[in-house]
C-alpha cells in the first residue's frame, strides 16, 4: 500500500518563483490582463424568468389623473434595464408634457430608487422604451420591486396581457390591482460577479469532462492511432479528427446493432465505454511520452475553452433548450432511451409513418446521457454548447488543410468562435444536428482531398496501406454525415465540387484533364458506393418516406425568398466579412487557389438553395438559411489566411532580438479581440425563442408522476413555420420529458409526406385555436378527439386561464409559480 505524499508547496511553485520562466515573463501577464478585460467588459443580459412576452393588449391608459404599477420579481443582482410596450395618444399631439417613471422595493413605497423623465414627444414614434435601471453605479440586490408610471399631462398606452399572466407579480391603476400584466423584460449586468458564480458553477461540473472524452475524443483517438497516421497531423487537427471519428462512428454503431437486436442502455455503454478506456490505457507508450506543448496547441486550447466559456454563459439561465427544433431532437432522443437503438416508430408521441429524421446526433446525445446521468434538457444544453465550441477544431482543420499554416488556423478559429454570429446563435433555434453535421464535414474533406491530390498516374488504384486506410477513414465519415445531416452532406459535396473544378481547370491547361478525371471520379463512387453500403439498413425507409417525396418539390420560385444579412452581421460579423473579403484579395495576388475555392462552394451552395427558381426537383432539401449560417466557415477560413499571413509575414522583418516582444503584442492584439468580440457576442440569443421556464420542470414532473400514461393534452399552439403549428409554452416540453401526446405535437409530423396525418393535425390545431375564446366549444372540441387535459405554462399564449376558470368546465389540477394544469371535466361543476 503506498504512502501519501503530502507536498510542502504546489508543484508549480517552481515555475512562479523562476522570474525568467517563459510561463512567468509572458503567460502570467496575458492572464492578468485578460481578467482585467473581462471584469471590465459587462453586457446586458436578458432573464427569461422576469419577463411577461404579451403585449396584444392595451392593459392601461396613463393620463394626468391615472398612474399604472408593475411589480417584479428578480433573481439577479444588478438589475440592468427594463424594457416595456407603449404608444403615445397621436390625437392630442404632445408639448412639454413628461413621462415618470419611478422604481421602488416593495419594503419601502416612500422613497424611489429611481426617478426618470422622458419628453413625451421623443415617445411619439417609439413602440418600446428600454428603461436604464442603474443610478450612479448602484446594485439592486435580487428581490421584489414596483415600477410606477405616470405623466403630468398627454395620454400614453401601455401595453401586455388582459389576464394575470405573470404570476410573481401584479398591475396595477392608481393603486387598484386589476386583472391584467404589463408587457416587460428585463436585463441584468453580466459583470464579475456574475463570472465568478459561472465559475464556481462549472468546477463543481467539472467532473462531465470524462463522459465527453470518452464519447467524442477517445474511439476517434484509438481508430487515429491504429491508421498510423496521427504523426502527420499536430495537435489541434488530431483532435478534430478524433472527434469528427467519433461522433461519426456511434450513429454508425447503433445502426447496425438495432439491425440486429442489441439494445443499448446505461449499463451497456458504461462497460463498452470502460472498454474503451481500458484499450486506450494499454495501448498508449506511456514510457514514451513527453509532454510537448507547442505555442500554437497551447493557444488554440485556450482560444477553443475562451470560446466554450463564453457560450455556457449565453445559456447560463435557460432551463430548457430554446425553440421548437430542441423539442423534437429531445423526443427522437428519448425514443432512443427507451428503445436502445434507432426508433422504430415516433408512437405514441407523434402518430406519422415515418421515421427517417436523421438521427445520428440523438445517438451521440442519447450515449452521452447514458454516461453522463443527466436529464434530457439539461444533458441537451450542456451537450449542445460543448458541440458549438468543439466544431472550432473542424473550423481549425478545414483551414490548415488549405494553407498548412497553423497561425492561420488559429486567427480562424478566433473568427469562428467570438466574431461571426453563428454557430453561437445556434442555440437560439436549438440547430444541434446541423451543428453536428459541420463538426464532421472538415474531417470528411480532408481525408477526401488527400485522396484526390495523389498523382493521376498508371495504375494509380494500387494504393499503398496508408491511402487503403485513408480510403476507410473517409468512408466513416461519408457514413456518419449522413446519418448525422442530409444538408451537410449536399455541403461537403459542394465543396469537393468546388475543389475539384479548380483542380481540373488546373489540369486542362497542363493537359491532364482526362486521367485526373478517371481517377477522380473513381475514387468519388468508391467513397460513396461504400458509405451508401455501410448504411444501407438506413435507406430503404428514408428514401420511400422522406427521400423521393422531399426530391419531387420544387420549392420557391423567389431566390434568395428566406436569406437574411441578420445571420451574417450581427455581433463582430461585418469585421469579420470584412477579414474574409481581403483574405479573398489577397489570395488571388498571392495565386492561391482557395479563395476561388471558397467562393465556388459559396455559389454552389446558394444554387441549390435555389433551384426553386427554375422549378428543379429538389429544391427543398436545402434552404438559404441553412446555407447562410453554414458560412460561418469560408468567412474564418479566409479571414484567418489573411490575418495568418500578415502575423507570420511581418515577422521576417523583425530583428531577432525583437521577436519574443512581437510575438507577445500579438498575443496581447488577439487577446484584446477576443475579449470585446465575446462582450459582442454575449448577449446575441434572441429572448422570443425561449420558450419554456424554471416553473415548467415541477410541473412537468408532476405531470409525469400524476397523470396517466395515456393522457393527451392540449397546449398553447402557435403558427411555426411551413404551414405547421408548434406549442408556445413549456407545455410543448411534455412529450420528451412526461411520454405523453400533446396538440400540436413535436413537429415531426411535418415529415410525413406518405399520408394525411400531418394536414390532420394542422386541421385539429387551427379548429382549436378558432375556439380558445369560447370554453363550452372547446370543452366540447376536446372530449371529441379524446383530449382530457390542458397545460398553460409560465410563458403562455392565447389560452385563457381565466376562461377555462370561470367556464365551470375545466377543473385546475395544478397551479404553481404561473403554470396551471386543468381536467377536461365530462360534466360541468355548479
Amino acid at each position: 500500500m503506498g504512502r501519501l505524499i503530502i507536498l510542502s508547496k504546489p508543484i508549480y511553485a517552481p515555475i512562479l518563483e523562476n522570474k525568467k520562466h517563459w510561463f512567468v515573463r509572458w503567460i502570467r501577464p496575458l492572464l492578468i490582463l485578460a481578467a482585467c478585460l473581462i471584469m471590465s467588459a459587462c453586457v446586458t443580459f436578458q432573464d427569461p424568468e422576469t419577463v411577461q412576452d404579451n403585449h396584444a393588449d392595451s392593459v392601461a391608459v396613463i393620463e394626468s389623473v391615472t398612474t399604472a404599477e408593475q411589480t417584479f420579481t428578480t433573481r439577479h443582482a444588478e438589475m440592468d434595464q427594463l424594457t416595456v410596450w407603449l404608444k403615445v395618444d397621436k390625437e392630442t399631439p404632445p408639448t412639454k408634457e413628461k413621462f415618470f417613471i419611478d422604481l421602488y422595493t416593495q419594503s419601502n413605497r416612500n422613497a424611489p430608487l429611481l426617478h426618470l423623465a422622458y419628453d413625451l414627444r421623443s415617445l411619439v414614434n417609439s413602440e418600446t422604451l428600454t428603461i436604464p435601471l442603474k443610478k450612479n453605479g448602484a446594485a439592486y440586490p435580487a428581490g421584489q420591486y414596483s415600477i410606477k408610471f405616470s405623466v403630468d399631462g398627454g395620454k400614453i398606452s401601455l401595453f401586455g396581457r388582459n389576464e394575470d399572466a405573470y404570476a410573481p407579480g401584479e398591475l396595477s391603476i392608481n393603486d387598484m390591482p386589476i386583472d391584467a400584466d404589463l408587457s416587460f423584460r428585463l436585463g441584468y449586468n453580466y459583470g464579475i460577479n456574475a463570472v465568478i458564480e459561472d465559475l464556481r458553477r462549472w468546477l463543481n461540473e467539472i467532473w462531465l469532462v470524462l463522459p465527453f472524452l470518452v464519447l467524442l475524443w477517445i474511439s476517434g483517438r484509438l481508430i487515429l492511432r491504429a491508421s498510423r497516421l496521427e504523426n502527420r497531423y499536430d495537435w489541434g487537427e488530431r483532435s478534430a479528427i478524433s472527434i469528427g471519428l467519433s461522433a461519426a462512428v456511434i450513429p454508425i454503431l447503433m445502426l447496425w446493432t438495432t439491425l440486429i437486436g442489441l439494445h443499448w442502455n446505461r449499463t451497456s455503454v458504461l462497460i463498452g465505454a470502460g472498454i474503451l478506456i481500458l484499450v486506450y490505457i494499454i495501448t498508449t507508450n506511456w514510457r514514451s511520452i513527453k509532454l510537448r506543448i507547442s505555442w500554437a496547441s497551447l493557444v488554440l486550447a485556450g482560444v477553443i475553452l475562451f470560446s466554450l466559456s463564453i457560450r455556457l454563459a449565453m445559456v447560463r439561465d435557460l432551463a430548457f433548450p430554446a425553440w421548437v427544433d430542441s423539442v423534437h431532437h429531445a423526443l427522437i432522443t428519448r425514443i432512443i432511451l427507451e428503445q436502445g437503438g434507432f426508433p422504430q416508430t415516433y408512437a405514441p408521441y407523434v402518430q406519422a409513418s415515418t421515421v427517417s429524421y436523421h438521427v445520428g446526433y440523438h445517438s451521440i446525445l442519447a450515449a452521452f446521457i447514458w454516461l453522463s446521468g443527466l436529464g434530457i434538457a439539461q444533458a441537451m444544453l450542456v451537450f449542445g454548447q460543448v458541440l458549438n465550441a468543439l466544431v472550432l477544431f473542424g473550423v481549425y482543420l478545414l483551414t490548415t488543410t488549405f494553407t498548412r499554416r497553423p497561425i492561420a488556423g488559429i486567427f480562424a478559429t478566433i473568427i469562428a468562435g467570438l466574431m461571426t454570429p453563428m454557430p453561437a446563435y445556434y442555440t437560439s433555434w436549438g440547430r444541434y444536428t446541423q451543428l453536428a453535421g459541420l463538426l464532421l464535414l472538415p474531417v470528411g474533406f480532408l481525408f477526401i482531398k488527400t485522396l484526390l491530390d495523389q498523382p493521376s498516374k498508371k495504375n494509380w488504384w494500387r494504393m499503398d496501406k496508408s491511402l487503403i486506410t485513408i480510403v476507410l477513414l473517409a468512408v466513416i465519415m461519408i457514413a456518419g454525415i449522413l446519418l448525422v445531416h442530409y444538408r451537410v452532406l449536399a455541403f461537403l459535396g459542394a465543396l469537393v465540387l468546388a475543389y475539384l473544378l479548380v483542380e481540373w481547370i488546373t489540369a486542362v491547361i497542363h493537359k491532364r484533364l482526362w486521367p485526373k478525371l478517371v481517377k477522380d471520379a473513381s475514387i468519388l463512387l468508391v467513397i460513396g458506393g461504400a458509405a451508401l453500403l455501410l448504411t444501407l439498413p438506413w435507406w430503404p425507409t428514408a428514401l420511400r418516406t422522406y427521400v423521393l417525396p422531399v426530391g419531387q418539390a420544387t420549392g420557391s420560385k423567389t431566390p434568395f425568398s428566406d436569406f437574411s444579412w441578420r445571420y451574417l452581421n450581427t455581433a463582430f460579423g461585418y469585421y469579420a466579412m470584412g477579414l474574409a473579403g481581403l483574405g479573398l484579395i489577397w489570395s488571388i495576388i498571392q495565386k492561391r487557389t482557395l479563395g476561388i475555392v471558397m467562393v465556388l462552394w459559396i455559389i454552389i451552395m446558394f444554387l441549390m438553395a435555389n433551384l426553386g427558381v427554375w422549378q428543379l426537383p429538389g429544391a427543398s432539401f436545402i434552404n438559404n438559411t441553412s446555407v447562410a449560417i453554414s458560412l460561418f466557415i469560408p468567412i474564418a477560413l479566409l479571414g484567418g489566411y489573411l490575418l495568418g499571413w500578415t502575423v507570420a509575414g511581418w515577422e521576417v522583418f523583425i530583428p531577432s532580438r525583437w521577436k519574443s516582444a512581437y510575438w507577445t503584442a500579438i498575443g496581447l492584439a488577439g487577446l484584446t479581440l477576443m475579449v470585446f468580440s465575446a462582450r459582442s457576442l454575449l448577449p446575441i440569443l434572441n429572448a422570443g425563442t425561449i420558450l419554456a421556464r424554471q416553473a415548467d420542470l415541477p410541473a412537468i414532473k408532476w405531470v409525469d408522476e400524476n397523470l396517466p400514461d395515456d393522457a393527451k393534452f392540449l397546449i398553447n399552439p402557435f403558427l411555426w413555420g411551413y404551414g405547421l403549428y408548434a406549442g408556445n409554452d413549456g407545455g410543448y416540453w411534455i412529450s420528451p420529458l412526461a411520454g405523453r401526446y400533446t396538440l400540436p405535437p413535436p413537429v415531426l409530423y411535418g415529415n410525413d409526406f406518405t399520408d394525411n396525418r400531418g394536414a390532420s393535425i394542422v386541421a385539429q390545431t387551427k379548429q382549436a385555436i378558432s375556439l380558445v375564446s369560447e370554453p363550452k366549444a372547446l370543452h366540447d372540441f376536446l372530449l371529441e378527439n379524446g383530449i382530457h387535459y390542458v397545460y398553460c405554462g409560465m410563458r403562455g399564449g392565447i389560452i385563457s386561464p381565466k376562461l377555462l376558470i370561470e367556464s365551470n368546465l375545466f377543473d385546475l389540477l395544478y397551479d404553481q409559480s404561473g403554470v396551471k394544469i386543468f381536467e377536461v371535466l365530462e360534466t360541468p361543476t355548479s
